[in-house]
């Protein structure tokens, strides 16, 4: 995929899923202000909290959702989501968001979430 998108003359990679959106006023100025040597830079998720079971469009009818936890301090977490109420996690997927990575051939995915250097 790295190979192709550099054929095509693009400058990033995001790997995102169906289910997901990346929500940027204008995403070419935000990664034309990403310094050059910066390879990769994490967009923390958000999780979806659902109001009823059954969701048919999740763009549409999810309006509800948990800040992602490593954007906030210990004690703020601990009023959100006390530990006897929530275990060991406050999502039930993951929280450590997805990445999008400058076209390079010396850059590889490490995963769906993150990339790395080859």
């Amino acid at each position: 995929a790295m190979y192709h998108a550099a054929q095509m003359g693009l400058d990033w990679m995001l790997h995102i899923d169906a289910d997901e959106a990346l929500l940027v006023e204008d995403i070419r100025k935000y990664f034309f202000a990403i310094p050059q040597n910066v390879f990769q830079v994490t967009f923390l998720n958000w999780e979806c909290a659902l109001t009823e079971p059954d969701v048919d469009n999740w763009f549409k009818e999810v309006t509800l959702f948990k800040v992602n936890p490593k954007t906030l301090d210990a004690d703020t977490v601990e009023i959100v989501w006390p530990m006897e109420t929530r275990g060991n996690r406050i999502f039930v997927g993951y929280d450590i968001g997805k990445s999008a990575a400058r076209v390079s051939p010396n850059i590889e995915p490490k995963g769906v979430h993150t990339f790395g250097y080859r």
